[in-house]
């Protein structure tokens, strides 16, 4: 028999757990679905209408949602100010700078937690992650007062340095588990034909 002629048996147990899974991913995917289309009408809406409560006997406001006069006034005078254009590169820039040096530190640093086996690793690994769950305030009263002394507030590179603080953690947790899935005999094969140990780590990136 080949194995293409296989059926997996499904428990009905687990079929009932993989039908609660896709039910929940459904109304997950409906509620941000529903999230983005409140912003938009929101955003074709005066500051009136936008914050009027719903009247009595609309259920969950959906009469008032629907129920307005549009208008564009919100985007002309967004695409109209003279600042926009700076505000949308520097909001780029920003964003674009802790993208890139996330993923280079958070990748060199998620090969090496994944390759490396040393005392307290579970331990470091959960610092690492625990910094992403720490409260934001937490964190950004001691980082203005080490950005002040550096003079870094209101620039870009602190912005940068900003952003990086909060997606590092969470870009080497997410990487460490692609390298865990990696075999190391692709490595080795690296290796064995004359590269080292950074060569072999690039080899496997793509």
């Amino acid at each position: 028999m080949a194995s293409s002629d296989i059926v997996q048996y499904q428990t009905p147990l687990r079929k009932i757990g993989n039908i609660l899974i896709g039910l929940f991913l459904a109304i997950y995917l409906v509620w941000t679905l529903l999230t983005f289309l409140m912003m938009f009408v929101s955003s074709l809406k005066d500051l009136l209408e936008a914050f009027k409560l719903p009247a009595v006997g609309d259920w969950a406001g959906v009469t008032m949602f629907f129920d307005f006069t549009p208008t564009l006034r919100h985007y002309e005078n967004l695409f109209l100010d003279k600042n926009f254009g700076t505000y949308m590169m520097n909001s780029i820039i920003s964003a674009g700078g802790s993208a890139i040096i996330s993923v280079v530190l958070g990748s060199m640093c998620a090969y090496a937690l994944s390759r490396t086996e040393f005392r307290g690793k579970k331990d470091l690994l959960f610092w690492i992650i625990s910094t992403r769950m720490a409260p934001v305030v937490a964190v950004m009263v001691p980082l203005y007062a080490i950005f002040r002394n550096f003079e870094l507030v209101g620039t870009l590179p602190g912005l940068i340095l900003a952003y990086t603080t909060f997606n590092l953690p969470f870009a080497i947790w997410i990487l460490k588990g692609f390298f865990d899935n990696v075999p190391y005999s692709i490595e080795e094969a690296q290796m064995c034909d004359g590269a080292n140990r950074f060569e072999a780590f690039v080899s496997i990136l793509p």
